[in-house]
């Protein structure tokens, strides 16, 4: 998606669309489309609405019902006569007339398109391993805004009016519930509800199937609703997007298709994990917000699927990095050594699918001597710089509050050297390759607070022939690694709409 709008709650679903061929629906996608379809829901015109939903109220708990918030959410509107069919969990609203029509195709003859059917199979796949599997709470419900309180899901012509695959929509003042019905004996206070618009053909020229398009998007915007039901109102716009990211690959492990979101972070990981760019005068669009999900990648790898969890658990009091640093802390860990490992496998590529993961963009490469950056590393961020002298040097870094770690790699082995007081000797000629990793340890809480903090390398012949045995060394496997290239920096510059 997505850029998400923070004031409106709106995401819109990423992807690279193009100049688009109107096409008539694929047989790959009609042959997907009986494969999935197993009619269990209900085609109907209208539901009752129903009032079943206060939740019991604790101590300090609240619960506001969309008609007491003030403000009216209107639902989009569709090209001709609005259809609705419920599946256990889902409202789906659908025509067959106009620009917005879905492909008038019953195979089975129950009265039922297909591609309804089958969005409506996606939509209860991907919310039963959330909630069961998973173990996330599901949004709150609409107390009848679609004409019942199941999730209301619109299917519209997407990618032709608004060059997206599809959306979740909310809004603070119109669908805030406060305490999520949801759940049981947890309190919120700022759970919103939100609704779903999906395209009708998921025609483009991508590169995937439609099939694949529906799944990896059902994904992606079934957890922003999901979202919305912790924190509807959370203001780190990176973590909804790369946290929703993160569980596409999660949810469908062989699509891959956020794959093609990280080369905003590798080609240009000097700057601020939760910018795009454009506070330090490189506008990489909301694309680099999608390719973080590599950083909550890392994560679950490292601790598990439930420490991504967590951190949504906690965004349901705290915001942002403080809602990460509770997580954290939970696994025995904080944010400044969970990223300094970070930025080391970005470097070697250390992560279970490393192998097809883009390689990281060098700063620079130096010799004896000194270096100095383009411009610098924000909050976050990370430069990474290859050494080139030989021998025993000393490598020195002076730039403020930046941290270094020298990596050498022989083979399937990095060993890290730490660098306390930001110098460090050692004997070059013992590793085939060498690499400076200049880190910026800091955080800026919101993207316009993010500013690059220039510093200085120097190299020298050390006086001493040992390595200084203060200092802490660690190996790592690195047989992901890959040698980087140097930065061109506009291999990081995408221009989608978001």
């Amino acid at each position: 998606n997505n850029a998400r709008h923070l004031n409106g709650k709106e995401d819109q679903m990423r992807g690279s669309l193009g100049k688009m061929t109107k096409l008539p629906l694929t047989s790959a996608l009609v042959t997907f489309l009986l494969a999935v379809s197993a009619s269990n829901g209900v085609n109907s015109t209208t539901h009752g609405i129903s009032h079943n939903c206060n939740k019991p109220i604790l101590e300090n708990h609240f619960y506001l019902t969309p008609a007491e918030s003030g403000e009216v959410l209107m639902p989009p509107t569709l090209s001709g006569p609005v259809n609705h069919f419920d599946s256990q969990h889902f409202r789906l609203h659908y025509t067959l007339q106009g620009k917005d029509a879905v492909l008038d195709l019953d195979r089975d003859a129950n009265g039922l398109p297909d591609y309804v059917q089958a969005t409506a199979d996606v939509l209860e796949s991907v919310r039963s391993t959330a909630t069961q599997e998973f173990g996330w709470s599901p949004p709150p419900s609409d107390c009848g805004w679609g004409g019942n309180d199941l999730y209301d899901i619109f299917i519209r012509n997407l990618l032709e009016t608004e060059n997206s695959y599809g959306f979740v929509k909310s809004s603070a003042s119109a669908t805030r519930v406060g305490d999520n019905p949801a759940t049981k004996n947890i309190m919120e206070s700022r759970s919103s509800f939100s609704y779903m618009e999906l395209d009708n053909t998921f025609l483009d020229d991508s590169g995937l199937s439609p099939a694949k398009l529906l799944r990896t998007t059902v994904a992606h915007e079934y957890f922003h609703a999901i979202q919305f039901g912790y924190d509807g109102e959370e203001p780190a716009g990176w973590l909804w997007e790369a946290t929703a990211n993160w569980i596409e690959d999660e949810f469908f492990d062989d699509i891959n298709q956020i794959y093609g979101d990280l080369d905003t972070v590798f080609n240009a990981p000097d700057l601020a994990q939760n910018g795009k760019g454009f506070e330090v005068g490189i506008d990489t669009g909301s694309d680099r917000w999608y390719g973080q999900w590599i950083f909550f990648r890392y994560l679950s790898e490292r601790f598990g699927h439930k420490a991504v969890r967590a951190i949504w658990e906690h965004a349901r009091y705290l915001d942002g990095y403080f809602a990460i640093d509770a997580a954290l802390v939970e696994n025995g860990t904080t944010l400044a050594s969970v990223v300094k490992e970070f930025s080391v496998a970005l470097l070697t590529r250390n992560f279970e699918e490393g192998e097809h993961y883009p390689t990281v963009s060098l700063e620079g490469s130096t010799g004896l001597g000194e270096f100095l950056p383009a411009d610098g590393v924000a909050q976050l961020g990370a430069d990474y710089l290859s050494i080139e002298a030989g021998g025993v040097v000393t490598i020195s870094l002076r730039g403020g509050a930046l941290e270094g770690t020298v990596v050498g790699l022989n083979g399937d082995i990095a060993t890290l050297f730490n660098m306390p007081g930001n110098s460090v000797t050692l004997n070059t000629s013992r590793f085939e390759k060498l690499y400076l990793i200049i880190l910026n340890p800091s955080r800026a809480l919101t993207p316009e607070a993010a500013v690059m903090k220039t510093y200085r390398v120097t190299i020298s012949p050390a006086a001493r022939p040992l390595i200084d045995t203060r200092v802490s060394v660690e190996t790592r496997a690195s047989s992901n690694f890959k040698t980087p290239k140097l930065s061109t920096r506009s291999n990081s510059r995408k221009s989608k709409k978001r």
